[in-house]
């Protein structure tokens, strides 16, 4: 029966104030206090994207998911974003991460230390930008901080 169990995969549905679903895909769940914790994988759909990481913590009264390990980002766009962390405001959909990588289908790249993304807006914090070879770039861009609004296509950098 335990065998069955291990196979079977609990799906939770969060319906927001702003109906927009979260849908968490995972083998196992444990309950501590106000706080879900999933340590053997999982899956999110949300806001048009799947999240993919090891490790994840749900703050039940913060409404606030925080993927561990390994994120991998498939968004609306076709973009894979790689993370070590990454922190999902359910409620206000802001975005958090740390140790961002992403590469487009042109081997256009880019590595930020941290950032964030409120609205359409994207910051990135301590960032290379380039599209040569990663390990040791001809060119790259560096910057301290720098924000791009998607559909506006304007990127700010300090």
């Amino acid at each position: 029966m335990n065998r069955l169990l291990f196979f079977i995969i609990a799906t939770f549905t969060f319906l927001l104030a702003v109906e927009q679903e979260v849908e968490v895909y995972t083998k196992g769940v444990k309950k501590e206090g106000d706080k879900a914790i999933i340590t053997d994988g999982v899956i999110v759909s949300y806001d048009k994207k799947i999240l993919k990481a090891k490790e994840a913590i749900f703050f039940m009264d913060k409404n606030l998911l925080i993927l561990k390990r390994d994120v991998i980002i498939f968004d609306e766009l076709g973009r894979k974003i790689n993370a070590d962390e990454v922190e999902v405001n359910l409620d206000s959909s802001n975005i958090k991460f740390k140790n961002l990588f992403e590469i487009d289908k042109d081997d256009v790249w880019i590595f930020a230390l941290s950032g964030e993304k409120q609205d359409n807006i994207t910051t990135l914090n301590n960032a290379v930008f380039s599209s040569c070879e990663i390990d040791n770039p001809d060119w790259s861009i560096h910057f301290n901080r720098a924000g791009y609004e998607l559909k506006a296509k304007e990127a700010g950098v300090r």
